[in-house]
């Protein structure tokens, strides 16, 4: 059968077609993706980091990204830059990149803690405050209630959490509650490093029972990370006023109830019954009668006593 002139005309139309198409793929899955690549690694070699990520960040490559941080940060802590390697390293989710912004974060913590006194303020340790996940945790701001030698009672400025005191509606006290095991190991765990966590004090924690009512507040216990007793609350804070707290956005996120900001607060001093625990309003006055230990209200306000002198 012969082909007419018009069929090879459809035919070579079609090949060159054909071809283009090869081509433009080619150009848009080959040939530019890897110029922008080799791009990418000569603006990284001149130290040009932010327009090098950005292509890498329009090929999908973040896994380069990472890896050019991570041994960027680690370049510079061998030089000492722990600010900067931190700044790198914290929310890179890269090899062992969280142990090493965590030891980056203890060294820069630690160099701070000098001339620590009765009403001053203290960064130790890191949580999730501003509830964006991706830029990392946050420094936690804390509060120093009392001091003891070298030692320091310190009291997180805001509401870090929100929980419940208990997680099952039973009566119970500050020794078996689920927070107590929140708090001495979740939190822990979570906020400081192994290096804070040998600077971290583990104290016996004395129960006192409520004020109004009478009610045992349970069994003294050891523990890491407390919560204040309604004793605590009155000694350490000289008014109402600064008793108040305000609730971090991740912890307003995670249900707290707020007043302008302001959260109720659990204490560790049971209620009115063993079926309630204590807690500061937003007002910051103590109430004695609580709320039942599973009540969705107050926020979490950890205590924990530190050894400036320990590492």
């Amino acid at each position: 059968m012969m082909i007419t002139k018009g069929k090879k005309t459809i035919i070579a139309v079609a090949v060159i077609a054909a071809v283009c198409g090869v081509l433009a793929i080619l150009l848009a899955f080959v040939i530019l993706p890897k110029q922008k690549r080799n791009r990418a690694r000569e603006l990284i070699a001149s130290g040009e980091y932010e327009k090098a990520y950005a292509l890498l960040e329009e090929l999908g490559d973040r896994e380069a990204v990472a890896a050019s941080k991570y041994d960027r940060a680690a370049t510079m802590i061998s030089a000492g830059e722990q600010e900067a390697a931190y700044a790198l390293l914290n929310g890179l989710d890269y090899k062992d990149s969280s142990e090493k912004a965590a030891a980056c974060l203890f060294r820069i913590q630690r160099d701070r803690l000098h001339e620590v006194k009765v009403g001053s303020s203290i960064r130790f340790g890191s949580y999730e405050q501003d509830n964006l996940s991706h830029d990392g945790m946050e420094e936690i701001q804390w509060n120093v209630l009392a001091m003891d030698g070298s030692k320091a009672l310190i009291i997180s400025e805001n509401a870090l959490d929100h929980k419940h005191f208990n997680e099952e509606y039973v009566a119970c006290s500050w020794s078996g509650c689920s927070l107590r095991e929140w708090l001495n190991e979740t939190f822990y765990t979570a906020a400081f490093s192994p290096e804070h966590r040998k600077m971290i004090v583990n104290t016996l924690t004395t129960t006192d029972k409520n004020p109004d009512y009478g009610t045992s507040s349970g069994s003294n216990t050891m523990d890491s990370v407390f919560l204040l007793s309604v004793e605590e609350a009155l000694r350490y804070f000289d008014s109402d006023g600064a008793r108040q707290c305000y609730g971090t956005p991740y912890c307003h996120e995670a249900g707290a109830t707020e007043r302008d900001g302001r959260v109720y607060w659990w204490l560790r001093t049971s209620g009115q019954g063993q079926i309630d625990c204590m807690a500061v309003t937003p007002e910051g006055a103590p109430y004695t009668p609580g709320f039942c230990v599973n009540n969705d209200s107050p926020a979490v306000r950890p205590a924990l006593w530190i050894d400036l002198d320990a590492n």
